[in-house]
């Protein structure tokens, strides 16, 4: 499963989560994403499906009842950032013996400087201060990871900001499904904030379109959500698949 940046369009992937984890024939080995996209998958397998939607959830209520605090884009950017700080370090110390569960199984996407910029998967969550600095780096404009000055994923995660699976050869050995918030179609100013009737109507269109694509293999909408086959050439963080051509 591969989620793509896209602020708080995560609500939609919040949405489609809940459908595939109830979908009994099909099996979610391994989750990536940059930004937000990373963040969310991330926090459903530590706190899990319940505690997540409550949070995120429980945050819209608070711009609601702050509406003067986060009525500029910017500002409630860089206050979510600073509250979504303070949650990662919270996460981390509450679920601390669950963090093991994750290595190897969520890969946080990130930008850091070594010293040129460069794609950082972090897939390793031995501690809470580092699992806490993982969080962050991924979706945020400045963080300490692993000795290394890093950011956003998604600006060195390939044009569509998703950190797609891949081997040496740069191919693909298993399926991915790839969930593309940017396609979402949620207002452009949920990007930076929302409030309630937002998050449950883009995590609505998520359940319905996660369906729609499982019933009929694509999301007549949009490309939301699509498939990428085991062997597409993924190297380049795009899905690539060979098209055979007959004589």
């Amino acid at each position: 499963m591969v989620v793509s940046g896209g602020g708080n369009y995560d609500a939609y992937y919040m949405g489609a989560s809940m459908i595939f984890a109830r979908a009994a024939a099909l099996r979610q080995m391994r989750f990536a994403g940059a930004s937000a996209g990373g963040m969310m998958p991330f926090e459903l397998a530590l706190k899990g499906e319940l505690v997540t939607l409550t949070t995120h959830l429980a945050y819209g209520l608070l711009e609601e009842q702050w509406p003067l605090h986060f009525k500029s884009e910017l500002v409630a950017g860089e206050l979510q950032d600073h509250h979504w700080r303070i949650m990662a370090a919270w996460q981390a110390q509450k679920w601390n013996r669950s963090l093991s569960s994750l290595d190897g199984r969520v890969l946080l996407a990130t930008s850091c400087l070594d010293p040129l910029p460069k794609l950082v998967l972090a897939s390793s969550f031995s501690s809470i201060e580092r699992a806490t600095h993982a969080f962050m780096a991924t979706g945020t404009v400045f963080e300490w990871y692993d000795g290394m000055a890093c950011s956003d994923g998604g600006a060195t995660s390939g044009p569509k900001m998703t950190p797609l699976f891949h081997g040496s050869d740069g191919r693909s050995t298993r399926p991915q499904i790839i969930v593309d918030l940017m396609q979402s179609g949620g207002p452009s100013s949920m990007v930076f904030k929302y409030n309630v009737s937002q998050f449950i109507a883009l995590a609505q269109r998520g359940q319905d379109e996660a369906a729609e694509f499982l019933r009929t293999g694509a999301v007549a909408r949009a490309q939301a959500v699509t498939l990428c086959p085991a062997g597409a050439n993924t190297g380049n963080n795009l899905c690539e698949q060979s098209v055979v051509v007959e004589s």
